[in-house]
């Protein structure tokens, strides 16, 4: 019987610089939609965004976030 194993978690570092800026080390999709709310016009993490997050992670994010399409 093989040990029970826990699941893989990933950490994201940030970085906020005091202009604003934001420095992202291990940019996770989960992560890149909580930034995306932030500054919705990066086209970099835009792209890192997935369309589909867990329901732990849905509850970091607005209600209306499933309606963005996250290409746009």
């Amino acid at each position: 019987m093989k040990p029970k194993q826990d699941p893989v978690e990933l950490m994201s570092e940030l970085l906020v610089m005091p202009d604003g800026q934001i420095y992202v080390h291990n940019l996770t999709p989960e992560m890149a939609a909580v930034l995306r709310e932030l500054n919705p016009e990066d086209e970099t993490i835009s792209r890192r965004v997935i369309t589909h997050v867990n329901n732990d992670v849905k509850k970091l994010l607005p209600s209306s976030w499933h309606t963005k399409d996250p290409g746009s």
